[in-house]
């Protein structure tokens, strides 16, 4: 169980290829379970208005749980010919202390951000620019950022099998991991092979 106070997961870009992954398309899952509700809005507390499940930090990149029972994917990106950084948000109602099946699919090809529940398409929305670059900055399971002063935003529940790709997977690839997992009996669910997997048996 990750506390909702000081435990998390960081993943070093240690590599060019994890260290790239969000700058063009790429797509984000994992299960997760919250622990009740995060207790307050983003205008009382923005360290605690949100459950982080998997996360980019800087300007949050990711999935996350927030005030008010909605699961929420996020992307920063910079407008063509801006200098300025403008996120894509799509959000939907679940229910907490359940277990639930999430994907974010982007594809920087179609300029398109696609959110997934359980298999199935939740929310669909468009953008025109770019994501931005993260450079050398990490990736976190359980929290926003565990080093700042805002937005730390800890986790309170399970989360299980985290999955991170270097391209934008189809429906059927996510529908395929939310009724398999991202491996079944040894086989890649996916055409593409993930960047990483991170498979808490049974939570974490």
């Amino acid at each position: 169980n990750f506390n909702g106070e000081n435990s998390y997961i960081e993943i070093p870009s240690d590599n060019a290829r994890i260290k790239k992954t969000t700058n063009k398309s790429f797509t984000m899952s994992a299960w997760f379970c919250p622990n009740g509700k995060p207790p307050y809005g983003a205008d009382v507390d923005s360290n605690k208005c949100e459950y982080s499940i998997f996360m980019r930090p800087g300007y949050h990149t990711g999935l996350s749980y927030i005030n008010g029972g909605l699961v929420k994917c996020v992307v920063w990106i910079r407008p063509y010919g801006s200098g300025e950084r403008e996120p894509v948000v799509i959000q939907t109602k679940l229910r907490p202390n359940q277990w639930y099946h999430v994907g974010m699919v982007v594809d920087d090809r179609d300029q398109t951000v696609i959110f997934y529940v359980d298999g199935k398409e939740a929310g669909k929305e468009s953008y025109e620019g770019q994501p931005i670059d993260y450079l050398n900055k990490p990736y976190y399971i359980g929290v926003g950022d565990p080093n700042l002063s805002v937005w730390r935003n800890f986790y309170k529940g399970q989360i299980a099998e985290v999955g991170l790709w270097s391209d934008a997977l189809k429906d059927y690839e996510i529908e395929q991991i939310f009724n398999k997992g991202i491996t079944n009996k040894g086989e890649y669910s996916t055409s593409k092979l993930p960047v990483g997997v991170w498979d808490f048996k049974g939570g974490y």
